[in-house]
């Protein structure tokens, strides 16, 4: 992992800033950082959606890009499965961002695709030249949505679908860590785990986030081969009730974050947050000082080592994905706000 260099340097552009935030109730937040601290940004990749014509102009102090093979945009097959995206899209993806001297986190579909699916895939863009430097072993499984593709629901549950049979998260590491890490070290590439944020207001996925959370640190702790050599990713949303949603369980308000949770990953390892995102209700200043100051908080709240995670690159709509850096405008207000953060930072 990488250890980051010059922080006493980063620490004197430490600031304070108070922002009121909009999301349940009115709060107010003291914000005590203005940029990443890290030198690092991450930046989830929707690839079906991508389109290098359209990210200009670059906003150049993001260094890694996060992405994934399933095409959302194709029917299913006929197992029920999700596809992979065009090579046309994987080309463009590949050669963009080697331009841009991108490190890729790749997430592994470890519930659309086989074991062997997916290792083949990966090993062939990677002959292809995509710069893959970490993998994250799947996404939300504590979500319901992800249980057999049900995107409308919004629950939690204990198993998710593989290979025709139903197994837990853990299950499904044993079955794909031994053959990855065979193949790709732990210590050639990073191997990130999936836990949950946690909110700090009890309802129906607290206490299961929780349990979730400690089962995989205790997965890791209890596995010599693998104590202190893995990172854990979450994702974390704030802001507007995007109007798609019929329930709010995906979303922890700002305010009501449990920021405790940070603490509880194991030694020598780091947070990599894959996902975050501040759902603007619209593009006017007010708006997008509120989205940069959830994402200061965050950065305050996260270690010097950590990697910091924004949703998502680049949509093909406009004003309809509030949280997208880049549209068919190119880039948006939302990129044009996280563009001047990252400037004002140095």
């Amino acid at each position: 992992m990488m250890i980051l260099k010059n922080i006493k340097n980063r620490a004197l552009l430490i600031g304070l800033i108070f922002l009121t935030f909009s999301c349940s109730k009115t709060e107010e937040l003291e914000i005590t950082t203005i940029g990443p601290p890290r030198g690092e940004l991450i930046v989830n990749t929707r690839l079906f959606e991508f389109d290098s014509a359209l990210l200009t102009p670059w906003i150049k102090d993001i260094t890694h890009l996060r992405a994934f093979g399933i095409d959302f945009s194709k029917p299913k097959d006929t197992e029920g499965l999700y596809q992979y995206i065009d090579d046309s899209k994987m080309d463009d993806f590949i050669a963009f961002s080697n331009s841009k001297n991108l490190k890729i986190v790749w997430t592994l579909n470890v519930s659309s695709f086989t074991l062997e699916q997916e290792m083949a895939y990966v090993k062939d863009i990677i002959s292809r030249g995509l710069n893959i430097v970490a993998f994250e072993y799947g996404g939300e499984f504590y979500l319901r949505k992800y249980f057999v593709g049900d995107l409308d629901a919004k629950g939690v549950v204990e198993r998710i679908r593989m290979d025709g049979e139903h197994r837990d998260y853990l299950d499904l590491l044993d079955m794909w860590l031994p053959a990855m890490t065979q193949d790709f070290s732990l210590d050639a590439y990073e191997h990130i785990l999936v836990t949950a944020s946690v909110s700090g207001e009890q309802n129906i996925t607290t206490n299961y986030r929780k349990e979730f959370n400690e089962k995989v640190f205790n997965y890791v702790k209890n596995n010599p081969n693998l104590d202190g050599k893995i990172s854990f990713s979450y994702h974390l949303y704030a802001g507007a009730k995007p109007s798609s949603y019929s329930t709010d369980e995906e979303i922890v308000y700002t305010g009501n974050v449990d920021w405790a949770f940070l603490k509880e990953k194991l030694e020598n390892s780091r947070w990599v947050v894959t996902e975050s995102g501040y759902y603007v209700t619209d593009f006017s200043q007010s708006q997008l000082d509120k989205a940069r100051g959830f994402y200061e908080k965050q950065s305050e709240q996260l270690g010097h080592n950590d990697l910091l995670g924004i949703h998502t690159l680049v949509t093909q709509s406009t004003n309809k994905k509030p949280l997208a850096l880049y549209d068919l405008n190119g880039i948006s207000p939302v990129g044009l706000m996280i563009q001047s953060w990252l400037e004002t930072s140095k």
